[in-house]
């Protein structure tokens, strides 16, 4: 028959191997994360989280692009495309809301030509 001893080792033993097995689960998780993350971003999945991004004050409008005077003084011309959704709060509005002097925050990607192309200007409440 175990004494108590034996019986307070025994559990401690179980106890540890739970704590080990918890532990490099948890570790295994971690690592597979981190490495899925990686190649998620290796081969462009996760391109919504890592997008270009100028914020600005329009200083000229255009037909077909704005110029932007960005956070350091630099302008840029930003292109815009039928596909470019433009908004000012919540609702989205039409390239005539675009207006020398607004500020905007542009969500941008370059072009085949290197150009950049506006994907969503929000135009912000003064």
């Amino acid at each position: 028959m175990p004494s108590n001893s034996e019986d307070n080792h025994n559990a401690r033993l179980q106890h540890k191997r739970i704590w080990l097995v918890s532990g490099i689960f948890v570790l295994a998780v971690i690592v597979f994360s981190i490495a899925g993350f990686f190649v998620g971003m290796r081969l462009g999945h996760l391109r919504q989280w890592v997008e270009n991004q100028y914020f600005g004050k329009i200083v000229e409008v255009y037909a077909d692009s704005i110029v932007l005077m960005d956070q350091d003084d630099r302008a840029r011309t930003i292109f815009i495309e039928q596909e470019t959704v433009i908004r000012e709060g919540r609702r989205i509005v039409g390239r005539d809301s675009l207006t020398a002097g607004s500020s905007v925050i542009v969500v941008w990607s370059l072009n085949k030509g290197g150009e950049i192309e506006a994907k969503v200007i929000r135009i912000l409440n003064p």
